[in-house]
């Protein structure tokens, strides 16, 4: 159960980073064609607004569940690796902004699960029983 959590965070964190992409170039493409920001404002958010919205809380939600699941299980190898990839994807919505800082928040959430997917795919090889906490 603990890594199912831990993966359905990734994985919405994934689809959270994605939808923002998204939006970003709905905008950029909206104001290439020359509507103005009210319009490009009205049509975004009716498109991808409701998506934005159960993302969002599915994220928090799993996260808080995967959060609490990892405490429990403080004696598994990589116990700060899965807290610090609960803990960005959880803070994510709340840290939002459009600027380049954002874009590397992205990029460290998303390579945090990526390491956490090959961490995963190497343990299902190696029948050994590890202690480490990192």
């Amino acid at each position: 159960m603990n890594k199912l959590l831990n993966m359905l965070v990734g994985i919405l964190s994934m689809i959270y980073v994605l939808k923002d992409l998204c939006f970003k170039m709905l905008i950029k493409l909206y104001q290439q064609q020359g509507y103005t920001t009210q319009s490009i404002t009205k049509l975004v958010n009716t498109a991808i607004m409701p998506l934005i919205v159960v993302v969002t809380i599915l994220l928090i939600l799993t996260g808080l569940l995967a959060l609490i699941s990892n405490l429990f299980f403080f004696g598994q190898p990589y116990f700060i690796l899965r807290i610090t990839m609960n803990m960005i994807s959880i803070l994510m919505p709340f840290l939002y902004e459009s600027n380049t800082w954002f874009l590397f928040y992205e990029l460290l959430t998303c390579s945090i699960f990526f390491i956490y997917l090959y961490i995963l795919s190497k343990d299902s090889c190696d029948d050994k029983v590890k202690f480490d906490i990192f």
